[in-house]
């Protein structure tokens, strides 16, 4: 008993400081995107470089992408420790796999909305002012520029980011918990029909 509360203090401790660092990248991160913090890119230092990639390829979708992670990270640490103890509500257990279906069809709809964000960006700042003429003078490469500048990297960045991360998480999900979940469903299963069984096999008595 005081082994689980011990656990559940650490494990409340560790998300509230998750949470902290998390709101405070994404304050420094945001700042960063709008020009309110100065961070000048240069190769020499990884975490420039990383910065520089992010605002160049994921734009304001990184910070949706990572709350809804970081709430798929709480709630994949509250199944785990529900399905670890002994008297498990099926009720509690069932909603909170639901919410973590949720989060993980929503990373797949971030990434989705945010490409379609950059394409329409990218066709409104490419082809504002154009017409044929102006097109032939200008030519198919500063269009181009013009198409990439205005959010296509974006969009195709954020498709592959919410794609393979939405993969990654269910098969995170399944592997952790998918056995113990089929377990605690078949047995709760197994306890719903046994009355039914009871009932039929006095029938069949009778």
């Amino acid at each position: 008993m005081a082994q689980s509360k011990i656990r559940s203090r650490t494990a409340r401790f560790i998300q509230g400081l998750a949470a902290g660092v998390l709101g405070t990248l994404c304050v420094l991160y945001l700042a960063s995107l709008y020009g309110i913090i100065n961070l000048d890119y240069t190769g020499d230092v990884p975490f420039l470089l990383w910065l520089h990639w992010c605002r160049e390829n994921m734009g304001l979708s990184l910070v949706a992408f990572g709350i809804c992670a970081f709430l798929y990270c709480v709630c994949l640490l509250r199944l785990n420790e529900m399905l670890n103890q002994e008297n498990q509500h099926i009720n509690e257990v069932e909603s909170l796999e639901n919410k973590l279906d949720l989060l993980i069809n929503l990373f797949f709809g971030i990434g989705v909305i945010w490409t379609a964000i950059g394409i329409r960006n990218a066709l409104l700042v490419s082809l504002s002012g154009l017409d044929a003429g102006t097109a032939q003078r200008m030519g198919a490469f500063v269009i181009l520029k013009r198409l990439i500048d205005g959010g296509m990297l974006l969009a195709l960045s954020t498709t592959i980011f919410g794609g393979i991360g939405g993969y990654v998480m269910r098969i995170i999900k399944i592997w952790i918990l998918g056995s113990r979940l089929s377990v605690l469903y078949e047995s709760y299963e197994k306890q719903n029909m046994a009355p039914i069984i009871v009932r039929l096999d006095t029938i069949s008595a009778l």
